[in-house]
């Protein structure tokens, strides 16, 4: 079974971040508030999901579909500024991640080792991230990585806790993605702007 030393490894080396990108280089609107309306849609769905899946709703394929489309939304709102062969690109490295999630729903769900999905999920994670920072110029590797890994540390988390029906740590946790959600999408925000109006 492979080894997880990413929660160690990431409070090791980011403790701080070597960004120079700050929320005071605020981008336009117009970037800004679809990035984050698709980011915010994205924590809402997962939780969506787990929710669906724990209470066997027989509709719940509706916002597993729901959530694989957002990834499709993702992927174009990316593809406005680095066109369309990104776009298919960054929806399928987050159509992965996602997929790997529901496995590790269903695994929390009937108690089984998660170990090796979250070792995939943060190996996908690391594939996300390589593809953002070549693709956006200056994002920060580490910063996107903290970022990233918090937040889906955090939804893993929040799984634990809708399984459990423990429904209030849960919502803590969700309140903690949310927030978590608006950071990445406005460090992707911020440098999409400054690479489009140098």
């Amino acid at each position: 079974m492979p080894q997880l030393p990413f929660k160690n490894f990431r409070t090791k080396i980011f403790t701080s971040s070597r960004s120079k990108a700050t929320i005071n280089d605020k981008p336009p609107d117009n970037i800004l508030l679809n990035m984050k309306r698709l980011w915010n849609t994205h924590a809402s769905l997962i939780r969506q999901v787990t929710l669906s899946i724990t209470s066997d709703d027989p509709n719940q394929i509706t916002p597993i579909n729901c959530l694989l489309l957002n990834q499709k939304d993702l992927g174009i709102d990316l593809g406005q500024y680095y066109g369309w062969k990104c776009s298919d690109r960054y929806r399928q490295l987050l159509t992965v991640c996602i997929d790997i999630i529901l496995r590790i729903i269903a695994y929390i769900l009937y108690q089984q080792d998660i170990t090796e999905y979250m070792f995939e999920l943060y190996l996908s994670l690391d594939s996300i991230c390589n593809f953002m920072c070549e693709t956006i110029k200056g994002l920060d590797s580490y910063e996107m990585k903290r970022l990233l890994y918090t937040y889906i540390e955090t939804t893993v988390e929040e799984i634990k806790f809708i399984v459990d029906k423990q429904y209030l740590r849960s919502n803590l946790h969700y309140n903690v993605c949310m927030e978590q959600s608006q950071k990445i999408a406005t460090y992707i925000a911020i440098h999409i702007n400054k690479n489009n109006n140098p």
